[in-house]
């Protein structure tokens, strides 16, 4: 080989050890999207002449990433399918047993993300655990860490159980030619998993210290601002607004007087009078209780289907605005009177929310909890149309048990067609989905939306770097460094070393590139001491899955720290010991079932 081809060669690894680099200091410090990262990655890798232009934007249709956006489609027709309903109608027996209540929580969130991406099985199980973290009383901070830890744990249990399992299956199948099938990640991670899931039920929440009694009582009350009109028959105008609210035990404060479409603060010495219209705050309880105290008439029932024969027909509903929402930046008013026909708007709970207008003119934003009236037809289709989801207790009449079968069947059949290696797993998944589309258990619109573009760049973007870091020689370079202690140490320290490593980089950064970076180095290591390459590739999947001391190591622990109020202490208060019992158990499994 020539000097010339020898010091491109060097330059070639000097220079995607350089975007490496620059990669993982970008992603440590979150300034800028990850997906937007990603792209800047490949851009790099093309401009450096490291990768071609066919090669590095070939990964996009990459069957990593069509089963990724597969499984959103099929998460979100799961999700919107009903199966929450019917898991909340048989969990009654719990709303006095909280801690039972968190075991099967738990139980059922990793579960569920064994075949659901993780932040997808997280969101399904929330409106459980806030039901029956209100019916219990109990602070929400005990669950919501409990539970983002426990989404983590059932992507140790099947190759589509995280994206990172398809990434590991992908380098095995370019080592050897054989991929990973469904199920051989479940032999270590069944025990993983149960640990896990053990010290989470028995020990986990005892460890979490509750701040104040905002976070416990932030998920069982919420707080709607509603406005109501004062007839000629009420009592309201016989004390003055001051004294009301102080006979409500101020569980209900009267915000504004509304006059001509316009909010004017209220003073306290003033006697409401017949036709005026009064923006209100407090509970739903609270609420119910003040407006037939006072025999006040709700100003959102102003839809046709307003007076309703058969009580047993109307009902009230609390729904969150999701981040598919199509009402994401509209106001109510705003919306086409064909998607809201028949539903009453009543309420909305938004946290430190001030109104500056009326409820109906406010723009509506995600997390958003609003309260309708209406027939449960009506409202049915209204949530339908708008991308929302139930949360209150009336959800268990609006169960749509023959979407939840035809959508399980089709899930599950795509699960059990992947185990039997019928076809490779992206085809089957990818018809899973369609055919969800076809048979209109998912629009296509829904579909479109559910798919998280973000995280479709972000593994394209990662899989090139990780042709380039192989290509390139870069991956035998690391592999050098680790394997510079092998004279001095067995290979099971080795196996230890990038375990650890693993971990530590997918708690401060991306878990998919800290898996792209340590997957070909794991395999040039065992490649390099002449032992199979398995063990490696399971402990570096395991490492990558084990990020649980930061808030910023993986989307399920974000999404839960504003909400239980948690400090960055908290994870590593409770993640820290996860993750020393997750290694102990690891080592010996992985060589027991994947020796060396």
């Amino acid at each position: 080989m020539s000097p010339f081809v020898i010091d491109s060669v060097f330059i070639d690894q000097i220079t995607v050890l350089f975007i490496l680099g620059t990669a993982l200091i970008l992603f440590i410090q979150d300034r800028w999207r990850y997906d937007i990262v990603s792209i800047l990655i490949l851009l790099a890798l093309i401009l450096a002449g490291v990768l071609s232009f066919d090669t590095a934007f070939s990964n996009f249709g990459h069957p990593a990433v069509i089963i990724v956006g597969s499984m959103f489609v099929m998460g979100r027709a799961l999700v919107q399918s009903g199966i929450v309903d019917s898991i909340v109608g048989r969990l009654t027996f719990l709303h006095h047993r909280p801690i039972l209540a968190l075991a099967l929580l738990i139980i059922l969130v990793t579960t569920i993300s064994a075949f659901v991406n993780n932040v997808g099985a997280l969101v399904m199980v929330l409106p459980i655990a806030i039901h029956i973290a209100k019916k219990n009383h109990t602070p929400i901070s005990l669950y919501l860490l409990p539970l983002a830890f426990a989404s983590h744990l059932g992507g140790y249990l099947t190759l589509i159980g995280t994206p990172r399992n398809i990434l590991i299956s992908n380098f095995r199948e370019e080592a050897i030619g054989i991929p990973y099938q469904m199920f051989d990640f479940t032999l270590v991670g069944i025990f993983i998993a149960g640990f896990g899931a053990l010290f989470l039920i028995l020990v986990g929440w005892r460890i979490i210290p509750i701040r104040n009694k905002e976070t416990i009582s932030s998920a069982p009350v919420r707080i709607f601002t509603t406005e109501v009109e004062v007839p000629e028959s009420s009592k309201i105008s016989r004390s003055t607004l001051n004294k009301i609210e102080l006979a409500t035990n101020q569980t209900i404060r009267i915000l504004n007087l509304v006059i001509d479409n316009e909010l004017h603060p209220v003073q306290l010495d003033y006697k409401a009078r017949p036709g005026d219209i009064l923006q209100i705050q407090g509970s739903a309880d609270a609420l119910t209780e003040f407006v037939e105290k006072y025999k006040l008439e709700l100003t959102g029932l102003r839809a046709v289907e307003k007076n309703i024969a058969s009580d047993d027909d109307y009902r009230t509903i609390e729904a969150v605005v999701t981040p598919y929402s199509t009402i994401i930046s509209k106001a109510w008013t705003a919306i086409t009177l064909q998607d809201r026909y028949g539903v009453n708007f009543i309420g909305l709970a938004r946290r430190n929310f001030t109104p500056v207008k009326q409820i109906e003119d406010t723009k509506l934003h995600t997390g958003d909890i609003l309260m309708f009236q209406g027939r449960v037809a009506s409202i049915k289709q209204t949530l339908t149309a708008m991308n929302c989801m139930i949360v209150s207790d009336e959800e268990l009449t609006l169960g749509r048990n023959r979407t939840v079968i035809s959508t399980l069947f089709i899930f599950l059949t795509a699960i059990i067609l992947a185990t039997l290696e019928v076809m490779p797993v992206s085809v089957i998944f990818l018809s899973g989905a369609i055919l969800m589309v076809l048979t209109n258990l998912i629009s296509v619109k829904q579909a479109y939306e559910s798919i998280d573009v973000a995280v479709l760049m972000l593994l394209a973007g990662m899989i090139s770097l990780g042709d380039a870091i192989q290509s390139s020689g870069a991956d035998q370079t690391i592999a050098n460094f680790l394997l510079s202690i092998n004279d001095y140490v067995s290979p099971v320290v080795i196996l230890m070393v990038v375990l650890l490593t693993t971990a530590v980089l997918s708690d401060f950064m991306n878990t998919t590139a800290a898996l792209v970076v340590m997957a070909p180095v794991a395999i040039m290591i065992a490649n390099t001491i002449g032992a199979s390459i398995d063990p490696f590739l399971m402990i570096v999947a395991i490492g990558a899955s084990s990020s649980y001391i930061t808030p910023i190591g993986h989307e399920s622990n974000a999404l839960v720290m504003h909400r239980g109020g948690y400090k960055f202490t908290d994870y590593i208060r409770v993640g820290l010991p996860l993750e020393i019992i997750e290694f102990a158990v690891s080592i010996p499994l992985v060589l027991h079932f994947w020796p060396l």
